[in-house]
Order: C-alpha cells, then structure tokens, then sequence
C-alpha cells in the first residue's frame, strides 16, 4: 500500500474511533454540557475543501482524487486576523488573550482533554498497530520555554509511561524503531498553519521509508485566514440549515443540555475556562 492510501486508509480508522473521544460532559450548577474538541481534516497540501466536508473518505482519497488526507484536532481555537469580522463566533477572536497565558504555564482547562486522547491512543494501538509501531510525538516549540513545555506534557506522559505507550519529546531522531511502519500522533500546544505544515512534512520526509500516517493534536490551534474563512462558511451554512456544525465535523463548541443560566452557552464555557467560576474539573499546570 502506498503511502496516500495508507494515509487515507488511517484518517478513516482513526476519525471512527476518535469519534467516540471527541467530547465530554462537565457541570456547572445544575447545568450538564457538552465540550466537543475541534476537527479539520486537511489535504496533504494543506488545503480545506468546502465541497468534501461532511463527505466521507474512501480507500483511495475523496471522489477517487488521489489526495491524501489528515485529521487535525485541537481543543481551543483563535485567531489573530485583523481583517476578519468574527461576529459569527466572537470567542475565536476572544481567545488570543490566552496564548500569552499559555507560554507563561498559566492556562487553565479541562484536563478531560488529555483523557480524551490517552483513550483514543489506546484504542489505535490495540486495534491498528499490528504491523506498525506507534509513536506519541511532542515537538518542541521554540515559542515556549522548555520547563513550560514540560509542565503541560509531564502529566500525560506520566500516562503514557503506566500504559507503556512509545513516546518521543523534541526531535523526531529519537525514534529508535527503524523497521515497522509507523503511526505517528502528534501532540502540540499551540500550533498555527506553518507549524502544522513543517511538523507533518518533516515527519513524512525524515521517516519516509516506513511509510508514516499521522494524525495531530493541539490544545490550542490558530486559525490564519483560510481557515477563518473556512470557518465560518461551513457555520453559518449550518445554521441556515439548522443543524449543528459539532455533529459532523467542526469547532469544539458548548451545548447545554438544560436551558438554565442567565449567560448562554458560549459564555458560561468561557468563563468557566477564563477560571471566573466554581468547577472542580478545572485546572492549571
């Protein structure tokens, strides 16, 4: 199998069993919610297709184009556009005040985040690593101090370490397996569409004999201006058709599960993780 198959055939794999991980429910009050984490499934160009959202990949690429496809999924998203009116989703323009908190090592959030994905790394090993080795991949940020860096990944490689999952920090020469095929999952803190775009090439090129599929986790993505645009044309075409773009593909977004506040869901969520009231689940590294 080719490396676009393989790719795509992992993108298909990985994204039913995400599924099942992508969201959990958190309190507040007497209100339950919902949190779903984002989802952006990229060509390997690194272009978002309006015509394939929602359309399902087959073996060898959407509509047999032979485009090889990824996942990218990310807890909180932002933007720092200029040019962009964000009235259609405020908090992704809201959101920046929180990278300067990120790279100090005082962000807060729902550590069911890292759950989320240490059950969804589980479940890939025991179901698709047969004939490949995977490899959890924490790149190193220039951006960030490294003691920040650790604080944000020491606890879930703590995990990784009980469940003995093969992991690497900084420099993908560290992978000391040089003969299975490889299954590589990225876990970034902040990532905008350069880095994403030098991370995923430098896996492809750096390790290209072993055919590597890849799918790429941040706790915190930055939109640049295609992904704005994307953005917001599949959200207000789900609301004109009134569904809601978190069942089938989009943006982490709140949804309460009981009418009670005197904030909508948007900005409880907000305020919940901004830490200006009570929730047990939330905590700074």
């Amino acid at each position: 199998m080719n490396w676009i198959k393989a790719q795509n055939k992992f993108s298909i794999d990985n994204r039913s069993i995400f599924g099942k991980y992508r969201r959990y429910r958190y309190y507040k009050g007497n209100t339950s919610y919902t949190y779903r984490m984002g989802a952006y499934r990229y060509s390997i160009d690194f272009q978002l297709k309006e015509e394939n959202f929602g359309k399902e990949l087959t073996d060898d690429g959407i509509e047999h184009d032979g485009v090889s496809y990824f996942w990218h999924y990310f807890y909180e998203s932002c933007s720092f556009e200029k040019d962009i009116n964000f009235d259609w989703r405020p908090s992704i323009k809201e959101n920046t005040f929180k990278i300067p908190k990120i790279k100090k090592g005082e962000w807060k959030y729902n550590n069911k985040v890292w759950a989320n994905i240490l059950n969804y790394i589980k479940e890939v090993r025991e179901k698709l690593q047969k004939y490949r080795k995977l490899i959890v991949y924490f790149p190193y940020n220039r951006q960030i101090e490294n003691h920040v860096q650790q604080q944000y990944n020491s606890k879930f490689i703590s995990e990784l370490k009980k469940e003995r999952i093969s992991f690497v920090v900084g420099n993908l020469d560290k992978i000391n397996e040089l003969e299975k095929k490889l299954i590589v999952i990225v876990v970034d803190i902040i990532t905008n569409k350069e880095r994403l775009k030098h991370i995923v090439n430098d896996i492809r090129l750096k390790r290209s004999e072993q055919i590597p599929v890849i799918t790429y986790f941040s706790l915190m993505k930055i939109y640049d201006v295609e992904d704005c645009m994307f953005s917001k044309t599949i959200v207000l075409k789900e609301r004109e058709s009134e569904t809601t773009v978190e069942e089938k593909h989009h943006i982490g977004k709140p949804v309460s599960t009981t009418k009670y506040s005197d904030y909508d869901d948007e900005e409880l969520v907000m305020r919940s993780l901004m830490g200006l009231g009570p929730d047990p689940e939330l905590f700074g590294f």
